[in-house]
């Protein structure tokens, strides 16, 4: 399923003579939606380099960039130092529409006790054979919403702030 922009881009691309309204009455959309959505396409644009992000291309890159840092971070899990300076602060992610055949963590979300990791959504994930389930710790708000891991559903909201419990690197 294509988000509404990509589809404008799309239809810009291929009909340019095309006006906004002709654009909007053949996606089934209203002229101000594409009005919109063009405007903030050419500020995304400002620079040559940026047409790439719009691209199948480019979008296809930009996911295998947030799964790698998703698998890196969250699955794989990379030592890392809670006694840092400034350790990073990870909020507002929204992962959708995955399926994974196999892996030893399914989802794992930690944070650190004074900088807390929240509003992280996962929506439609189905891990079918996973070693460990659902891990987390110093977490605001982690939201599964039709989520499956071995076959049991999860859902709902969960905050967790328990001292003392470490990811597995660091105990």
């Amino acid at each position: 399923m294509k988000s509404i922009w990509s589809k404008i881009f799309e239809s810009q691309r291929q009909s340019p003579e095309k006006s906004n309204r002709e654009i909007g009455k053949m996606l089934d959309i209203p002229a101000s939606t594409v009005n919109y959505h063009t405007n903030r396409q050419k500020e995304r644009n400002q620079y040559e380099e940026s047409l790439f992000w719009e691209s199948q291309s480019g979008q296809n890159f930009l996911k295998r960039l947030i799964i790698g840092v998703l698998y890196t971070f969250g699955i794989k899990g990379v030592p890392y130092d809670t006694t840092a300076l400034y350790p990073p602060h990870f909020s507002n992610i929204y992962i959708k529409d995955l399926t994974i055949q196999e892996t030893k963590n399914s989802i794992r979300v930690f944070g650190w006790q004074d900088v807390l990791t929240e509003n992280i959504s996962f929506d439609n994930i189905q891990i079918k054979s996973a070693k460990q389930g659902l891990r987390y710790n110093f977490v605001k708000k982690l939201q599964l919403k039709n989520v499956s891991i071995n076959g049991k559903r999860q859902y709902g909201t969960y905050e967790k702030q328990q001292k003392g419990e470490l990811p597995p690197e660091q105990t």
